[in-house]
């Protein structure tokens, strides 16, 4: 089972492609309104080391998500999970949701499992593209 508070939940083995996505989704529809981003940062707990790469540090990560490609993940009305596709040690998902102003955005979640380094047989996220 998974900690009552969302924002502590962190990447472990044992939790499958597709509840990760749903973290990540539901967090960004609760961050935080009173600036402090915690649904932001614990989206980026589960960003994959390569992703970290390149989005990160967590402020940058954190404009990254602001900017208009991303900004309707943020405290969206609803989100619909397409099936997750799972190949080997990589997953991919279509998620379509429902920003604060009835629109719909089309976002594919890419994550892969990791094969070494502290997040070994965790499922990460790679990248997010617009559908």
């Amino acid at each position: 089972s998974y900690p009552l508070e969302p924002y502590l939940l962190k990447p472990i083995p044992e939790i499958p492609p597709d509840q990760v996505v749903k973290h990540q989704v539901n967090c960004l529809k609760n961050n935080s309104k009173k600036g402090d981003d915690l649904g932001v940062m614990a989206v980026f707990m589960f960003a994959s080391p390569s992703n970290k790469m390149v989005t990160g540090p967590l402020a940058r990560f954190i404009r990254m998500v602001k900017n208009p490609l991303y900004a309707s993940l943020l405290n969206h009305q609803e989100a619909y999970f397409d099936p997750i596709t799972i190949k080997e040690n990589q997953a991919e998902q279509k998620v379509t949701v429902v920003d604060e102003n009835n629109n719909a955005n089309v976002y594919i979640f890419c994550l892969s499992r990791q094969t070494n380094g502290y997040y070994k047989n965790c499922w990460m996220t790679d990248s997010v593209m617009r559908g």
